[in-house]
């Protein structure tokens, strides 16, 4: 009879196409990380930890730049996502080049109050270039960072003081590239004289938008002060919590802020509140629930959730609805 071709990894048998071999999905090697500018060929560094490498021979990056490729998979596995490999740049760094952070921990407290200082860089154009710590200062006058240097005596990228006044202080921490580029960064640090958590005069929630069910992966879920004093202008937030060490708060405002999630679970929003320098509290939210499907839309008979139990809410498999449409069966 007429002949038949078969993809890549399958044989004829019996005019079929059948896989040839044992399926495997491609997945990166261990040649994707950053070079330096001085390394010229890849080394001992594989392309594909499984799968068949495409191109087959990937280029070795040229100094400040990248070079991709796929991991296929091989017998009707899956390919894998590209695989980056980056090499560092030439010559001296320049302020855009990089950024420096620091943070403190705890950010509210009663005097006297000992904060931690930590602080990070991040290189972000691949330039070849080493940074360290210049300065650091705790924003108040006669409070000196403690606990400060590395055994070698030079200054560490962390560091304590210890506030014995109440006030609002702002520690800050520059860091220098070896080409001599200065940067600074600040964080806010309340010292405050009434008990955290004491009786208040005011109560306080967050109040969560938009108000729904659940929440689809990439939505932005906001978290609002709401005061019964009817007026948020004398109140702050700090301490600020998606409910996962994985997710950042994003600052709106002095009393809202947001998360977006990438991982489906149930999370609680939580915020530290406080009025001025005087009573604060801490407040939470109920559960977050992040669902695969769409709240507007998703039916209590659709096929992925028949067979479920289901609550008010939500299906446990995942399929959510709204409270008041169809029961659950």
């Amino acid at each position: 009879g007429a002949s038949h071709i078969c993809s890549t990894g399958k044989t004829c048998q019996s005019c079929k196409c059948v896989s040839s071999g044992t399926k495997a999905d491609g997945k990166c090697g261990s040649a994707v990380r950053t070079y330096s500018s001085a390394e010229t060929n890849w080394g001992s560094y594989t392309f594909c930890e499984a799968g068949l490498t495409d191109p087959a021979n990937p280029t070795f990056p040229g100094a400040g730049n990248a070079t991709n490729w796929k991991c296929r998979g091989v017998n009707g596995g899956t390919d894998s996502g590209e695989c980056k490999a980056t090499r560092s740049a030439t010559g001296n760094p320049t302020p855009s080049d990089w950024s420096v952070s620091v943070s403190a921990d705890p950010v509210l407290g009663n005097p006297p109050l000992k904060v931690k200082i930590n602080s990070g860089w991040v290189n972000k154009n691949s330039i070849e270039m080493s940074v360290n710590t210049t300065k650091q200062n705790c924003g108040a006058s006669g409070v000196n960072p403690t606990n400060n240097k590395l055994s070698n005596g030079t200054l560490s990228s962390s560091f304590e003081c210890n506030y014995a006044v109440v006030g609002s202080y702002y520690p800050s921490i520059t860091k220098e590239d070896n080409a001599k580029n200065e940067k600074t960064a600040a964080t806010k640090v309340d010292v405050v004289s009434a008990p955290i958590n004491d009786n208040c005069a005011w109560s306080s929630s967050l109040i969560i938008t938009p108000q729904q069910s659940s929440y689809k992966i990439g939505e932005e879920v906001k978290a609002i002060l709401y005061v019964s004093t009817g007026s948020t202008s004398d109140f702050v937030l700090s301490n600020r919590s998606c409910g996962s060490s994985s997710v950042s708060p994003k600052t709106i405002n002095d009393t809202s802020f947001s998360c977006t999630y990438s991982t489906l679970g149930s999370y609680s929003i939580s915020a530290t509140v406080k009025k001025n320098a005087g009573c604060a509290k801490d407040i939470q939210s109920g559960s977050i629930i992040i669902s695969n499907s769409n709240p507007s839309t998703c039916e209590p008979d659709d096929p992925d959730c028949a067979a479920h139990t289901c609550s008010d809410i939500v299906c446990f498999d995942g399929c959510v609805r709204r409270q008041g449409t169809k029961s659950c069966s």
